[in-house]
């Protein structure tokens, strides 16, 4: 019986960890395609005629928003290993 329990709570495990990875992924999403916005509207709110130009900011937030995507692909990277892992 006690093995049984042992069986369910390391399969539960790997769900929760999954489950939070999953999260984490779709957080980190979101907060890149909200950097994307903030890029275009940076780059709409720029006047070159008018000396008005947001460089500083445009390329920072490129960073953070490739910064994001490479840690949200590297989160999915895991979960591929995971299933594979778990796979029979």
């Amino acid at each position: 019986m006690v093995n049984g329990d042992a069986g369910a709570s390391s399969n539960s495990a790997p769900h929760a960890q999954r489950t939070q990875i999953e999260a984490e992924m779709q957080r980190l999403q979101q907060d890149a395609r909200a950097c994307a916005e903030k890029i275009q509207n940076f780059m709409l709110q720029e006047d070159p005629a008018q000396g008005i130009f947001y460089a500083q900011e445009i390329h920072g937030l490129r960073q953070e928003k490739l910064r994001l995507e490479v840690e949200a692909d590297l989160l999915q990277k895991r979960l591929n290993r995971m299933a594979h892992e778990e796979a029979p």
